[in-house]
């Protein structure tokens, strides 16, 4: 069931095709949180495992990426991805795609996908992201984060299986034999006005206010990350 689900699924669950215009707030989320992270290299080899309808994808051949290769298992979100001149895409099964591949890639991206995915196929994803990485490869992890207040994209998708902490993160990343990651938060930036008055009072009082009260209750800061996504960068 969970599988039709995804394979159809702009339309079951938001009643509407994803649209196949970057916007200026995908273009600036990127840029500020993922492009001083990849590749100087830019025929560095880069797969993104739940591309969707390609915007990350369009986002790296803009930035002058072109050894681009984006999966995704809703066939709707890869004809959109198509319909916007973006070919370096297939619909198929993340694992399924990894087991089967001999390709060696220096990045791979998987941004909102791993709190879909059952438990134990989420371990198994991640050994297969690591052995299909070239040495010193590098893997980006976005994931909800069960810390922050009200955890709101725990359960606003419900095939969310779960949120996690950095700690819970970590866990899963150590069984796949990754060792050497780094946490960062996803906090409010700056492009407009009313984000930039957000950035402020993120940093200035509720950041601060979050880490006294974890303290208090709880005597750790849980690495003072409590945005609602939080990323993980991986190196083999």
């Amino acid at each position: 069931m969970k599988e039709e689900i995804f394979k159809s699924y702009p339309t079951l669950l938001t009643n509407n095709q994803t649209s196949k215009n970057i916007s200026n707030y995908d273009e600036k989320y990127f840029k500020t949180f993922y492009l001083n992270k990849l590749p100087k290299d830019k025929n560095a080899k880069i797969l993104d495992l739940g591309c969707g309808s390609g915007k990350y994808l369009k986002i790296l051949n803009k930035l002058g990426y072109k050894n681009t290769f984006g999966i995704d298992i809703s066939i709707e979100q890869i004809k959109v991805a198509k319909k916007s001149n973006i070919f370096n895409v297939e619909c198929i099964d993340a694992l399924k795609f990894l087991k089967n591949t001999k390709e060696k890639y220096d990045t791979i991206l998987l941004i909102d996908v791993l709190e879909h995915i059952e438990l134990g196929s989420s371990f198994d994803l991640i050994n297969l992201i690591y052995n299909s990485l070239n040495t010193h490869g590098q893997f980006f992890i976005q994931v909800p984060n069960a810390l922050a207040p009200f955890s709101p994209l725990r359960y606003s998708d419900i095939t969310h299986n779960r949120a996690y902490t950095t700690f819970s993160l970590r866990q899963t990343l150590n069984y796949s034999n990754f060792k050497n990651f780094k946490f960062y938060e996803l906090a409010p930036f700056s492009h407009g006005i009313k984000s930039f008055i957000r950035n402020i009072l993120w940093h200035t009082a509720i950041k601060p206010c979050l880490k006294a009260f974890m303290l208090t209750s709880y005597g750790t800061s849980f690495e003072k990350i409590y945005t609602a996504n939080f990323l993980c960068e991986c190196k083999k």
